[in-house]
């Protein structure tokens, strides 16, 4: 308290001053400093661990432009549901529990595969992970669905990731 006490023995206004300017500056910078971290941290693809035992298919990661890529797994043994409730305690984590993960048709098939079109599976469950920030970019959207016959995927669950992030 000595420092901003001057020689009359009064609080020195320069002194107090000159201390505050230097506090703001400290924070500017600090805020500066955490705004360029957080916008370089989102120059990469969020890493969400993969379901334990999957295997990654020939071919994968395949880059769809400079800051996205698709990856897909595949893990037998399991189901689909099984796969999901994985990935929705991973969602759940780090969202808080305010995140869900979609089954898309939300009950049922879709209408192709009731039709019988080959390549379409039965449903498909979807987790987005946005880690997005101030101005940036960094999503991880997982799809989870059954294998299909035509695809030589029967009795096997595919994970397909999609990750966008910042450049």
């Amino acid at each position: 308290m000595s420092v901003l006490v001057g020689r009359d023995g009064n609080i020195s206004l320069l002194r107090l001053g000159t201390l505050g300017g230097i506090i703001g500056i400290v924070a500017v910078v600090g805020g500066i400093l955490s705004f360029v971290l957080d916008r370089n941290s989102r120059m990469a693809p969020y890493s969400v661990p993969v379901f334990p035992n999957a295997q990654q298919l020939a071919g994968y990661p395949l880059a769809l432009s400079e800051t996205s890529q698709r990856i897909v797994y595949s893990v037998g043994g399991t189901t689909a549901e099984d796969v999901a409730a994985y990935y929705q305690q991973k969602l759940s984590e780090f969202s808080g529990n305010t995140e869900r993960c979609v089954r898309n048709p939300a009950s049922g098939n879709f209408a192709e595969f009731d039709q019988g079109v080959a390549d379409v599976p039965p449903f498909q469950i979807s987790c987005l992970f946005d880690n997005s920030g101030f101005n940036s970019m960094q999503i991880t959207r997982i799809n989870v669905q059954p294998g299909v016959a035509s695809q030589q995927t029967e009795g096997m669950v595919l994970i397909e990731y999609i990750q966008e992030w910042q450049r």
